[in-house]
């Protein structure tokens, strides 16, 4: 990796994280400013648990299609991650989206059988 890639790589997760920790008080209707912010910033952290944590605040928000998209992206990176898993699927689940919810709470079962959380 480039010096230049590496900085910028880690100025977008300190920018993502600041922006995810000054956001989580804003219960609904986020500024349209602040969403393009948290995306831009998180997408070029390249980081899973920044992909996990802005998915959720985006749940909260219930602006899913965009708490999706990084879930997903959060999958890419760790296909075996139950807790990312559990919140696709609370967002599915929240979106009413449930022919996407049964394949990942099956998956989550399948990553943990004793947790009835899935159930």
């Amino acid at each position: 990796m480039k010096r230049e890639d590496f900085v910028a790589q880690g100025r977008a997760i300190r920018t993502c994280a600041d922006l995810l920790h000054e956001s989580n008080s804003i219960a609904k209707n986020p500024p349209a400013s602040l969403v393009s912010d948290l995306k831009t910033a998180c997408l070029q952290s390249k980081n899973k648990q920044l992909f996990d944590q802005a998915g959720q605040l985006l749940e909260k928000w219930w602006m899913f299609l965009l708490s999706e998209m990084f879930l997903t992206e959060s999958l890419k990176l760790d296909p075996n991650s139950p807790n990312t898993s559990m919140s696709l699927a609370d967002a599915y689940h929240l979106n009413r989206d449930y022919i996407k919810e049964k394949p990942l709470l099956e998956k989550y079962l399948d990553l943990n059988p004793s947790d009835p959380q899935a159930l």
